[in-house]
C-alpha cells in the first residue's frame, strides 16, 4: 500500500506535524465531491482552467474540503502542471475523505497537499507563480478580504484569481439590501440568498470590477 504524506505548512496548527494519513483506496465518493459545487459552478471553473492549462501550470485551491474544487482543476488538467491544495483540514474525516478520492494524483506527483491556513501557507509562495488560484475558504469579510489580498500578488500576469460563492455584485442590490449585507458581513444571515461577506470584500478590493459567470457562484478577476 502506497503512504501519502501531507505537507504541513504552519508551526501553529493543531495536528501534530508528524502524523502519516494512509489512503486505503482509490474510489472517489462522487456524491460528496458534487455536493461542494453545483454542476454550472464546475463548468464555469473547468472553463477558466482551460484557458491557463498546459504543461507548466500551477493551480492553487485554497479551501478545498473533500476535494471537489480539486477535481475539477484535475481534470482538466489530465496529468499535466501541478495543483496545490490548501485547507486547515481540522475535521480529520473529510481530510481522510480529500486522501481517498484524490489518492492517484497526489501518488502521481500531480497535486499536492498543504494542511495549513490561507495566511500561513501563503508565506511558502513567491510573487506571480500561479497561472489560477481559487478561493472558498473562510466566507467572513474579514477572511475573504484578507485572502485576495493575500493572493492576488502571488497570481501570473495573463492569470486569474478567482473564488466561490459570489451571488452577485454589491453595487446590484437594492440600499435597503446592502444594509442588510453590511450588517452581516461575519455571519450570512441575510433574508435574501446572498454571501455578505464575499459580496462586501469583491467591492471594498475591486470596486467590483471583477466578473460573475453567468448562472454560476464563479467570480474572477483577469490579471
Amino acid at each position: 500500500m502506497d503512504t501519502i504524506y501531507c505537507v504541513f505548512a504552519s508551526p501553529y496548527h493543531k495536528i501534530q506535524t508528524n502524523k502519516v494519513f494512509k489512503g486505503e483506496n482509490a474510489i472517489t465518493d462522487s456524491a460528496k465531491v458534487k455536493a461542494e459545487l453545483s454542476f454550472l459552478d464546475g463548468v464555469a471553473l473547468a472553463d477558466l482552467a482551460k484557458k491557463v492549462a498546459c504543461d507548466s501550470t500551477l493551480i492553487a485551491d485554497i479551501g478545498c474540503y473533500r476535494g471537489g474544487s480539486s477535481s475539477v482543476f484535475l481534470q482538466v488538467l489530465y496529468g499535466r502542471g501541478l495543483v496545490i491544495s490548501i485547507d486547515p483540514w481540522e475535521n480529520l474525516e473529510i481530510l481522510d475523505d480529500f486522501l481517498r478520492q484524490l489518492r492517484p494524483f497526489v501518488i502521481g506527483n500531480l497535486l499536492i497537499p498543504i494542511i495549513s491556513y490561507s495566511a500561513h501557507a501563503v508565506k511558502l509562495f513567491a510573487n506571480e507563480i500561479f497561472d489560477l488560484i481559487f478561493i472558498d475558504a473562510d466566507h467572513t469579510y474579514k477572511s475573504v478580504k484578507q485572502d485576495i489580498e493575500l493572493w492576488l500578488p502571488k497570481v501570473k500576469k495573463g492569470g486569474f484569481l478567482c473564488g466561490h460563492d459570489c451571488d452577485g455584485k454589491y453595487l446590484s442590490y437594492s440600499l435597503e439590501e446592502r444594509a442588510e449585507i453590511d450588517a452581516n458581513l461575519e455571519n450570512e444571515q441575510t433574508s435574501f440568498e446572498c454571501h455578505a461577506g464575499v459580496t462586501r470584500a469583491l467591492y471594498d478590493v475591486f470596486n467590483d470590477e471583477y466578473e460573475k459567470v453567468t448562472m454560476s457562484r464563479i467570480w474572477f478577476k483577469a490579471l
